[in-house]
């Protein structure tokens, strides 16, 4: 606003007073005001929350995950035995993990650290994932050339909450809901193969898996989330490979699959200090929900191996295997119960 003056002069406010005084006066108000508006601005832009950086991570984060997601759901029902015309029947829980780079790693070690931290700032968020958890229950059964299987989990946000296993840091949360199954035939015995060669079968199957991950972090006067949520259909076609030895109590086993998985994937992050986003400020924070965001079918190939220890009614599962088109490592272990015979 323009203030002349003249129009200080003529004031009747300022009538009988000493015009040098009044003139000094109001140039020392315009310049406070000035500073304190600069100063406010100031305040504002050293405690406003990034928005466009931290969609941007959040992106990032939910790119690594689309790509652990079909190894790491995958793994849960690997058997090292494969149908030889003799029935058995098992049921077990499995346990796997899809690893990143180091680089990575550190990366998501140190932003979940600070977001942990007693300052709330979730651009802390980080941008990539050290690993990919699965837990599975599992059942399968074989009969001639064919076997089963059917694998499941439902893990809510309480479930490990509950348990205090925070296992991405402070704060966070993961559930995890899948159903897979699938069915496998031994190419031997048809091809009249010799019983010294390893037993060769066809796969082929169906993974549905639904992941979230979330951090909440609290501090005084301040409260901030971030929330991504995946959900993936994958289908697999495979060749697998074993070979029972000592009387089937060893069986290594080996073999290759192609994965044609495709990602629904929405993310949402709230914050109620300032926040900026898209060019605007928003002085009392903001919830924000992205889009749900589907990507194309990705095509990927895994090579697998391990070896399988039975105990007359008892085994136990080792194994990992490689991504050849994401080049990442994964490793799957169970323990599984026979109620029939090998």
């Amino acid at each position: 606003m323009y203030i002349s003056y003249k129009m200080v002069e003529n004031a009747v406010f300022f009538k009988g007073l000493d015009m040098v005084f009044v003139k000094r006066l109001v140039v020392a108000l315009v310049l406070f005001a000035l500073l304190c508006g600069g100063l406010s601005a100031q305040n504002v832009t050293d405690v406003y929350l990034n928005g466009d950086d931290l969609n941007n991570k959040i992106r990032s984060y939910s790119n690594n995950i689309i790509s652990l997601i079909p190894d790491t759901t995958t793994l849960q029902n690997v058997w090292s035995v494969a149908p030889d015309g003799s029935f058995y029947f098992g049921v077990g829980v499995n346990g796997s993990f899809a690893f990143t780079d180091r680089t990575q790693v550190s990366n998501i070690a140190t932003g979940l650290e600070a977001f942990g931290a007693d300052n709330v700032d979730v651009t802390q968020f980080p941008d990539s994932v050290p690993f990919l958890p699965a837990v599975t229950f599992d059942a399968r059964i074989g009969f001639g050339n064919y076997d089963f299987g059917l694998a499941g989990t439902w893990i809510d946000e309480t479930t490990l909450e509950e348990a205090e296993l925070n296992i991405f840091g402070k704060g966070s949360t993961f559930a995890m809901q899948s159903l897979g199954l699938d069915i496998r035939y031994s190419i031997n015995k048809p091809l009249s193969l010799p019983k010294i060669l390893p037993i060769i079968a066809l796969q082929g199957g169906y993974y549905f898996t639904r992941t979230t991950f979330g951090i909440h972090a609290e501090d005084t006067g301040k409260t901030e989330s971030v929330k991504v949520d995946f959900r993936n259909d994958t289908l697999l076609l495979g060749v697998h490979v074993s070979k029972g030895l000592m009387l089937n109590t060893i069986v290594p086993y080996a073999g290759i699959r192609v994965f044609f998985s495709t990602t629904h994937s929405d993310y949402e992050w709230a914050t109620n200090r300032p926040v900026m986003t898209n060019g605007r400020l928003f002085y009392n924070g903001a919830r924000y929900k992205s889009p749900t965001i589907l990507d194309d079918t990705e095509v990927s190939s895994q090579f697998y191996a391990g070896l399988g220890i039975n105990f007359i009614t008892y085994s136990l599962t080792i194994g990992g295997a490689y991504n050849l088109d994401t080049e990442h490592f994964s490793v799957n272990f169970s323990f599984r119960y026979y109620l029939g015979a090998l």
